[in-house]
């Protein structure tokens, strides 16, 4: 089964925003984001970061501080007693296009082999600074990157709640 949605609070969009405009002309950027699923089945973007200080940005490719990622992911675990936790990357595309790419689609496949990993389906949301567009993608069943409803929002609302809260 696939999420029926995925929701980006403001403050996880400012972020990537930020990242992007931040990062040199025509390269690109990326990281990690943190949330959770809904027991809807929506997944819920509460932060997003950037690639990390050994991250590197390139033309056409990000490449992401495994290291930084993992310690951003955990602190924002520890700091909400374990109700957040990675549930996928994001990236921005310099060109107008906003599909996954061959190594869009690796690097998703890459993360959910992971034994680490909290999200056997993670998302990959594609981010485009101008004129400002997003996309999200989840890996399904079959290992191909799916499309998936965006939206952003100002907060969380009451009803979408932790799979782990309710625990």
């Amino acid at each position: 089964m696939m999420y029926r949605h995925v929701f980006i609070l403001s403050g996880a969009l400012d972020t990537i925003r930020q990242e992007v405009r931040r990062t040199p002309f025509l390269k690109e950027t990326g990281g990690p984001m943190v949330g959770y699923v809904s027991t809807d089945e929506a997944v819920v973007v509460t932060h997003a970061a950037g690639p990390g200080p050994l991250g590197k940005r390139g033309y056409f490719s990000v490449l992401i501080d495994g290291r930084y990622a993992t310690q951003f992911c955990n602190r924002a675990g520890q700091e909400f007693n374990g109700c957040f936790y990675y549930v996928g990357d994001w990236h921005c595309h310099r060109g107008w296009s906003l599909k996954p790419s061959h190594d869009d689609l690796k690097a998703m496949r890459v993360m959910a082999a992971y034994v680490g990993c909290p999200m056997k389906r993670p998302i990959s949301l594609i981010y485009r600074y101008y004129p400002e567009e997003y996309r999200a993608y989840t890996l399904n069943s079959a290992g191909r990157l799916e499309p998936t409803p965006v939206s952003e929002l100002a907060e969380v609302p009451y009803i979408l709640h932790s799979r782990k809260l309710l625990k």
